[in-house]
């Protein structure tokens, strides 16, 4: 059996070409890309949690069940 082979998101310099489009104009939203820079809190957040990175997040969201709650009351 022969496998298929996938391509991963837009082709943005083919559109550019295709269009007459600026790469600053094309904002291609085919795949997870930030065209911004992050939040300085979000980075400093993942700075500061970097150690626990590996870990994967409870399935269940316990944690975060408890806080959603705690802020709702």
């Amino acid at each position: 059996m022969k496998r298929k082979s996938y391509s991963h998101g837009g082709n943005w310099r083919e559109a550019v070409k295709k269009y007459g489009l600026s790469p600053n104009n094309i904002l291609d939203f085919s795949a997870n890309i930030n065209p911004w820079t992050s939040s300085p809190g979000v980075e400093e957040i993942v700075k500061d949690n970097l150690k626990d990175i590996y870990h994967y997040p409870d399935p269940q969201c316990i944690q975060l069940i408890k806080q959603i709650s705690q802020y709702l009351g």
